[in-house]
């Protein structure tokens, strides 16, 4: 069937049939029918009018195709998402009951059920952003549970202000100042930034009063090191200014390792802590270090900390399973993997769907189907 990308065997028999929506960006949609998924290609930005009138086609043609009327329709927890907007508005199955699933949630499920680990593990959700059960965005989460138990969030990046919202991921210069503020260091105006523009999110930035937007993120954090050092300031397509930072480590081995400490908050909850290790970077890259070193110091570093945390939340759980659009990045993966594995643990990555938002749809669909059987 040309509409259907890939297609899962899942490790249990489902008895009701779902239908999930998706994300907004690299959009797939998902049925399940008995013991297989169905998982759409991927449709790209839904805001494209195009794209959107090919989703609507997919969602009332591929239940018809496969013989299903869905019982359970599994949408984004984001209220903005026109794929969310629809799973909540479209009327063609009214007695079908929605069931919302946090976006790093439907990530993780995602990666497990393909890989089919039904055991205890740790997850590690690593992306750009994704709208929390907070109300907050998110990007840099761990959590713990299983497809069965459901899943508790016991970790996560300490949030980085994103001046101007979604500019900050076209503007990374806006990344760059914010995480140098937030450690109280003055740093030099990019040639390509208006005095202007520079003024005011400067400004926006010492406004105690203004409303902050926030993202727990390590796309971003990786973003805003990537203009730190010079790499990218205005980022053209996805993921530039990252891609353009794991370029720049290349094949160095630094001397260095920069701190990522954690420790919980108030609520509770592990937090790893980005500021030493940006100000350990704005000192080198003052005191003439290499940006190569630098960036790769960083990969590494983030690797470290992130190892020693999911060390110390562990307790019987000797499996790890990484998904998310960080997760791209090769760097970091391998790291991550031979630091796992040489401490006896398994470390999962999506091998049958990309670790991208396309999986998202997959995890929805797992995740409703699971709380449904429960």
């Amino acid at each position: 069937m040309r509409d259907i990308a890939f297609e899962i065997e899942l490790k249990i028999l489902f008895k009701k049939s779902v239908l999930a929506f998706g994300g907004e960006l690299k959009n797939t949609i998902c049925c399940v029918k008995g013991q297989t998924a169905f998982i759409s290609y991927p449709l790209s930005d839904l805001e494209n009018a195009d794209n959107y009138e090919k989703f609507l086609f997919l969602i009332k043609n591929l239940p018809l195709k496969l013989g299903i009327s869905p019982e359970i329709i599994a949408y984004d927890l984001h209220p903005d998402f026109i794929s969310t907007k629809t799973a909540l508005r479209l009327d063609l199955w009214p007695n079908a009951e929605r069931i919302g699933v946090q976006h790093h949630e439907a990530h993780i499920a995602s990666c497990a059920a393909a890989e089919k680990i039904s055991r205890n593990f740790i997850g590690l959700a690593f992306d750009g952003t994704g709208y929390g059960t907070d109300g907050t965005m998110w990007g840099g989460e761990i959590f713990t549970g299983s497809l069965a138990k459901g899943f508790e969030r016991v970790a996560r990046l300490m949030p980085i202000e994103l001046p101007g919202g979604m500019a900050a991921i076209r503007e990374p210069w806006r990344l760059a100042l914010s995480l140098a503020n937030a450690v109280g260091i003055e740093i030099k105006k990019p040639v390509s930034v208006s005095k202007e523009k520079w003024a005011i999110v400067n400004q926006m930035l010492q406004n105690k009063n203004l409303q902050k937007i926030e993202a727990s993120s390590f796309g971003r954090l990786f973003d805003g090191v990537s203009a730190l050092i010079d790499l990218c300031h205005f980022a053209e397509s996805e993921a530039e200014a990252a891609i353009l930072l794991e370029n720049t480590a290349g094949n160095v081995f630094p001397e260095r390792y920069y701190h990522l400490p954690s420790k919980k908050n108030k609520n509770g909850l592990f937090e790893m802590d980005w500021q030493p290790m940006v100000r350990q970077i704005l000192n080198d890259y003052r005191n003439g270090v290499s940006k190569e070193e630098i960036a790769a110091a960083f990969h590494d570093s983030i690797a470290k900390g992130v190892f020693e945390l999911c060390i110390q939340l562990t307790t019987d759980e000797k499996t790890i399973v990484a998904s998310g659009g960080v997760f791209f990045n090769k760097r970091l993966t391998s790291n991550l993997k031979n630091l796992f594995e040489n401490a006896g643990f398994k470390f999962v990555l999506p091998k049958k769907l990309p670790p991208s938002d396309a999986g998202i749809s997959f995890g929805q669909a797992v995740m409703a189907s699971y709380e449904k059987s429960k």
